[in-house]
């Protein structure tokens, strides 16, 4: 990937930080953001389901901050269940946005 993708993507993943959920100081790196779409993917599979319709809005929101390899990741996720995305929203999990994003994690996941 060139430079000037990679700092593209770094600039929309800040700027739908400070936009959307009014954050300045998290942590953009690829692989929070994956992890958030992963969890959203989740989210969406907690009735057992992960429809495509629900699959493409997680890759769509995805698309504004994340790199072609993880848009493909996205496309063939199987869901897993919540345990492994729960220790990582956690806030003694050490992640930066650890805390951060559990609210947003419930505001995007509804």
């Amino acid at each position: 990937m060139s430079s000037n993708s990679s700092d593209r993507i770094r600039t929309a993943a800040h700027w739908v930080c400070k936009e959307v959920y009014d954050l300045d100081n998290i942590v953009t790196k690829n692989n929070v953001l994956l992890n958030y779409a992963i969890a959203l993917m989740e989210m969406a599979a907690a009735d057992g389901i992960l429809s495509e319709a629900e699959r493409q809005w997680v890759i769509g929101f995805a698309n504004a901050t994340a790199p072609q390899e993880e848009l493909d990741q996205l496309r063939n996720y199987q869901p897993k269940g919540m345990e492994g995305v729960l220790k990582t929203f956690h806030i003694e999990s050490g992640h930066a946005h650890g805390e951060q994003g559990r609210l947003s994690l419930i505001y995007d996941g509804l």
